[in-house]
């Protein structure tokens, strides 16, 4: 009995070993919901869900992609990266590190290039305008219609206009590699830009 006694008071001791307070420390976990984010070349921010039961610490490898807070939450801590325009001519990573005693996780970020922008100008004379029809990858972009009227860039967007005279549309486009004007109707003046 005493033997008994002894070994179970010894596989106590051995499980509570470690800690001042006696009880087990529980092994760090650290987590992140992604490993990659890719985003367009506006200044924004990005947020990055970090799953861990233990302090972390946050790095970025980029002067660009810049760590702003770390806040704590149920699951663990939600971080968030502030990252600043991409002026540059090609896209650019950064790897943002996340620490948490032994382990690490990183999330790579990766910003677009600003898409040139097409700038189409027509000086016609039609009462009812047709927009170009725009070729390229994801093209957005703003319409001038010359008479006081701005709007987002749709496909197949047209506008009516109330006098029959000169108007200067200005169209310009982001993302757009080409363009095809399928009515040509009283275009009396017209110019391409890109930059």
């Amino acid at each position: 009995m005493k033997r008994v006694l002894m070994i179970i008071l010894l596989l106590l001791a051995v499980a509570c070993k470690s800690g001042d307070n006696g009880l087990l420390e529980p092994s760090a976990e650290l987590g992140v919901e992604q490993n990659a984010i890719t985003v367009d070349y506006n200044a924004q921010s990005v947020m990055i869900d970090v799953v861990s039961n233990t302090a972390i610490e946050v790095k970025s490898s980029e002067y660009w992609a810049i760590v702003d807070s770390v806040i704590e939450i149920e699951t663990g801590y939600m971080v968030k990266v502030g990252l600043l325009e991409n002026g540059s001519d090609a896209d650019r990573k950064a790897t943002v590190t996340v620490t948490a005693g032994e382990l690490t996780e990183s999330v790579t970020i990766t910003q677009c290039v600003k898409p040139e922008v097409m700038t189409l100008v027509l000086r016609h004379t039609d009462e009812h305008l047709q927009s170009p029809v725009w070729g390229g990858e994801s093209v957005t972009g703003v319409v001038d219609w010359g008479d006081g009227v701005t709007e987002e860039y749709e496909e197949g967007i047209a506008h009516d206009y109330t006098a029959t005279q000169s108007h200067t549309a200005t169209f310009e486009m982001e993302g757009a590699t080409s363009f095809t004007i399928e009515r040509v109707g009283d275009i009396e003046h017209f110019e391409l830009r890109l930059e």
